[in-house]
């Protein structure tokens, strides 16, 4: 008979692997289907993790071994998808989903797009190198009606799609890409440019490491903040205060803004781009829950930054009492801490172009390696 603490961790460590994997996105849900998973059946409350206890495990599984295992899957990925690119580069391969823009579970595929007039050249290409491929067909919703292609399935040694589009629809696939739904692509090239980058950062060849602020999983804390930010784009706001609509686009509104006034400020830019993370892991206490995630992946002063974000505003709307105030103004960071209280109301726009997550996460690294973007 297991003890209710040992009940409890394994919960809570069941549940963080649920929000790492983003089979879920909010505490309360993922507790309880830890919970279900593995004793499958309802459990008394105080059986149950609290959420702090879930958003330690979190941080744990991402800084620890859970980071490094996400990091070596993902660069597995990008090999794979560099070795099929090469092959068919041609057909003007393009890498799509998860492979490219690190949302992948343990089971991803490869998603390619190409161009051709038919599957066969493709298959012939891939028997040639050895590859045995099958043929599927797919269906596309558009505006003008349904748009079927033909998809081309690779099983060894990676699981792979490649979609083939005829050489009339070729823009589609190689438009460039934005926030407001359309489909991030990369070619060739640029894949080979993110894999180098990533291999470069990996051996420890992207510069020195500042000696300011906590550094000691300056390599991992990148891929917590992916995480934590990944949910955000699922999270959609009230559309009277937000109509942007979704909050990782929000967020990124937020951290342009931020990046167009303080370009090498880092910890003040991470406060911009962190700083609603809190809302999908505990929508009552998200300013809390946010710095548990966050952790010591961040400065005291961005901590500063996100905990009086709501005091920057009620200051900035004249309802933050006298006392409070002066304390406030005192602040070494005050004008900071204004500055994220205006960007955060002027982040709520449609139409706006911004970063993609991954791209600001890279400008990230490279104030962190020292390096002028």
């Amino acid at each position: 008979m297991q003890s209710i603490e040992k009940v409890r961790q394994r919960i809570a460590v069941e549940a963080a692997r649920l929000l790492a994997a983003r089979e879920e996105t909010l505490v309360e849900r993922a507790k309880l289907a830890a919970a279900r998973r593995l004793y499958g059946k309802p459990l008394a409350a105080n059986e149950l993790p609290t959420n702090a206890e879930v958003r330690l495990q979190l941080r744990l599984l991402v800084l620890g071994s859970g980071a490094e295992t996400g990091a070596d899957r993902l660069a597995e990925l990008r090999q794979g998808a560099l070795r099929l690119m090469r092959l068919l580069r041609r057909f003007r391969p393009r890498l799509v989903h998860s492979a490219l823009d690190g949302r992948f579970r343990h089971d991803s595929d490869i998603d390619l797009e190409a161009i051709a007039d038919g599957p066969g050249p493709i298959v012939e290409a891939l028997h040639g190198a050895d590859l045995e491929a099958t043929v599927l067909r797919h269906s596309f919703r558009r505006r003008l009606g349904t748009l079927v292609v033909p998809v081309v399935r690779i099983e060894q040694p990676h699981r792979a799609r490649i979609v083939v589009f005829p050489p009339h629809l070729a823009r589609r696939v190689v438009r460039p890409h934005d926030h407001q739904g359309t489909l991030r692509r990369a070619n060739l090239q640029e894949l080979e440019d993110i894999v180098d980058r990533a291999e470069r950062v990996a051996v420890g060849d992207e510069g020195a490491v500042p000696a300011h602020g906590p550094r000691q999983h300056a390599g991992d804390r990148f891929e917590l903040y992916a995480v934590l930010l990944a949910p955000l784009e699922h999270l959609q706001q009230d559309r009277r205060r937000h109509p942007e609509g979704d909050a990782l686009y929000h967020s990124l509104q937020v951290f342009e803004l931020a990046r167009a006034e303080r370009p090498y400020d880092e910890e003040f830019l991470l406060a911009a781009l962190l700083h609603d993370v809190g809302k999908v892991i505990d929508p009552q206490e998200p300013i809390v829950a946010g710095v548990e995630a966050l952790g010591e992946s961040i400065t005291e002063r961005t901590r500063w930054l996100i905990e009086h974000q709501a005091e920057g505003r009620a200051w900035r709307e004249g309802t933050l009492g006298h006392r409070s105030r002066r304390r406030l103004e005192a602040a070494d960071d005050f004008e900071e801490l204004v500055l994220l209280a205006d960007f955060d109301r002027a982040g709520r726009k449609q139409g706006v172009q911004v970063m993609d997550v991954h791209d600001a996460l890279d400008y990230l690294r490279q104030l962190d390696a020292g390096f002028t973007p």
